[in-house]
């Protein structure tokens, strides 16, 4: 998962990616909050690639903070580097373990 903390966008690659950015990487499957968002569609840009998908509201945790109704990006298509390392909110990265990190 790659999270830009550059721009605004927060998108993570789905179950249905199958680019080889995506095989080697953890993909998202729909859980029970999934909602789609009014039939919106992702086309970003990067200059190491781009990324395409759909919008959807999901329920987002990071450690106890849990958001619902998050309008998120659904990647469907990955061409750029992706990175299982964090997740980059308020100055604090936070990884999938729980931990802190500045």
């Amino acid at each position: 998962m790659l999270f830009d903390t550059g721009s605004c966008e927060f998108w993570i690659p789905s179950k249905e990616c199958h680019t080889k950015r995506c095989l080697t990487h953890t993909r998202y499957t729909r859980s029970k909050t999934f909602t789609p968002y009014n039939h919106a569609k992702i086309a970003i840009q990067y200059l190491s690639g781009k990324v395409t998908g759909d919008m959807a509201k999901e329920t987002i945790g990071v450690g106890g903070l849990i958001v619902p109704g998050q309008v998120i990006g659904i990647a469907k298509e990955v061409e750029i580097p992706l990175l299982d390392v964090c997740i980059n909110m308020n100055n604090y990265c936070v990884n999938f373990y729980n931990n802190m990190l500045y």
